[in-house]
């Protein structure tokens, strides 16, 4: 038998990969908007805004495939949906929508659990310079 983090682990990381994914490439595709408007190159590259097409779509499809599979009401379902057309903001909508307590189990480490391990060493490291200066 199956428990519930098991059922959901692949599409989660499926959807997790595609959120990174389509963030970047809106990233890219932002700087090439950038380039070509602002900045008046005369010929920016203009496959970005397809590669990020079909990186969309097949995220669109992902994420579906998740909310199906997780239940999610439809408004949620269509709020991280739109969630891809913001850079990297539908990585930080679902890190919230996984708590591990829930599946009895860890499902993924969260992306916001790595950066407070970043800011946790950081943290240590400058307590250790300022023991060493007042010393």
């Amino acid at each position: 038998m199956t428990t519930p983090g098991e059922n959901i682990r692949t599409p989660l990381l499926a959807y997790r990969v595609m959120a990174w994914t389509t963030g970047l490439w809106l990233i890219a595709l932002c700087y090439e908007l950038v380039v070509h408007y602002i900045v008046k190159v005369s010929n920016p590259p203009t496959w970005i805004g397809i590669v990020h097409g079909w990186v969309y779509f097949v995220y669109l499809l992902f994420t579906a495939n998740l909310a199906v599979k997780v239940r999610w009401p439809i408004a949620k379902t269509i709020g991280v949906l739109l969630a891809g057309t913001i850079p990297l903001l539908g990585v930080i909508v679902t890190s919230g929508y996984f708590d591990d307590r829930e599946w009895g189990e860890p499902v993924l480490p969260k992306p916001y659990d790595l950066l407070k391990t970043a800011a946790d060493l950081a943290e240590l490291a400058m307590d250790g310079k300022q023991k060493e200066e007042n010393s």
